[in-house]
């Protein structure tokens, strides 16, 4: 089957691993016998991301596309809508014509457009699917337009007509599906999770018996991933003890946090790594006992998921897709912003952690997230659309 991909959020000269899930999602299907293809538009004009495309690309014609290879994958990149394009949403479908013309002539017509985040991915595969026919599969995937309420009013035409012509819709989370519910009429909304690479993502060495207990905290230091909250929470509970909090990631607010630190005298426990590769991630995630999310939103929980590879137990806030990825056989799901519940599971992580069994972890997490139940599932919709 060939399937043609539209990401609506891929890497930049700034963050070559945005977008690195659905990156993985492609190659996976191309391992598994499939014609992949990605089709990149531009980042959202009101995002940093899609600011500093035009800054870097507005001498070029937006119809000089860039094609490369990408991880074995044909992408076909459009760098910047134009100024035309930029301000009018209604201009972009017809430079995304145009580049999946040059696609289809280098590359064959797909059986299949798939449209990662509708902003603006899907919007151009939902306007390719109306000319051309081909069916067309939506995965929707960024929750803070929708469970933060922060869409403007073009956004809400443009999400409510790439859903009137999806022929399949899905969602990484149920609190994810019941936000986009009004949207989308009376359209099934359907949960496929991310899958994880639980080949790469695997149980290493255990920590040894002596060593301190250590939670890990892999995010983007931004308001939203509450790191502040998750700081007093630790200090409340483990101040002066031999407990530790490795964090992972960069963001705006690292330096008001390690002034947190600071303040509240746990820079002893607490230690910032900065950005970590993917292999460092694992590293870190098979080095830690535990992994923990503060979040207020979180579309879907990767790293949670990832460390359930590894067979650690997680401590989450109800922040969205943690909901229906925590139970009790892998770990703690707290409200958001109480710092007392957060405080309150992380002792209780510290104490019951021999209850916790990494295999059967692992097992959970493979069975519900492994690549053969999640893109058997992609498969067999794509499958059935293909002979509709």
């Amino acid at each position: 089957m060939h399937i043609l991909i539209f990401p609506s959020i891929f890497a930049t000269r700034t963050n070559r691993y945005r977008g690195k899930t659905i990156e993985e999602q492609a190659v996976a299907l191309k391992r598994r016998g499939h014609q992949v293809g990605l089709l990149v538009p531009p980042s959202r004009v009101r995002t940093l991301h899609g600011l500093r495309e035009i800054r870097d690309y507005w001498r070029c014609p937006p119809n000089a596309f860039e094609v490369t290879q990408r991880s074995g994958l044909p992408t076909y990149r459009i760098h910047w809508w134009g100024w035309i394009g930029s301000g009018f949403v209604g201009r972009r479908p017809m430079l995304g014509r145009e580049a999946f013309e040059r696609y289809c002539q280098d590359n064959g017509v797909p059986d299949v457009l798939y449209g990662r985040g509708i902003l603006y991915g899907g919007y151009l595969a939902a306007h390719l699917k109306r000319i051309t026919g081909i069916p067309f599969v939506q995965m929707e995937e960024h929750s803070a337009p929708f469970l933060r309420g922060i869409l403007f009013p073009d956004q809400r035409r443009t999400i409510a007509e790439t859903l009137a012509a999806a022929d399949y819709v899905f969602t990484m989370s149920p609190a994810l599906a019941k936000a986009l519910a009004p949207f989308a009429k009376d359209k099934p909304i359907h949960v496929l999770p991310n899958s994880i690479d639980t080949d790469f993502f695997s149980p290493g060495d255990p920590p040894p018996p002596d060593a301190p207990f250590t939670f890990g905290l892999i995010a983007r230091l931004d308001a939203n991933k509450a790191a502040h909250l998750l700081l007093d929470a630790f200090a409340a509970a483990f101040a002066g003890t031999c407990v530790r909090l490795k964090i992972a990631g960069t963001g705006p607010e690292r330096e008001k946090l390690e002034r947190i630190v600071r303040n509240l005298g746990i820079d002893r426990q607490v230690e910032f790594l900065g950005f970590l590769p993917r292999k460092g991630i694992r590293d870190l995630l098979r080095c830690c006992h535990a992994v923990v999310s503060s979040s207020y939103v979180e579309t879907f929980g990767n790293t949670l998921v990832e460390a359930m590879a590894c067979g650690k137990p997680v401590v989450s806030t109800r922040s969205g897709g943690p909901n229906s990825i925590v139970t009790e056989e892998v770990g703690i799901l707290v409200p958001t912003g109480d710092c007392e519940a957060l405080k309150r599971a992380m002792i209780a992580m510290v104490e019951n952690y021999s209850k916790y069994d990494p295999a059967r972890i692992r097992e959970l997490c493979m069975a519900r997230f492994g690549p053969d139940a999640i893109l058997g599932k992609l498969e067999s919709v794509f499958a059935s659309l293909q002979h509709a």
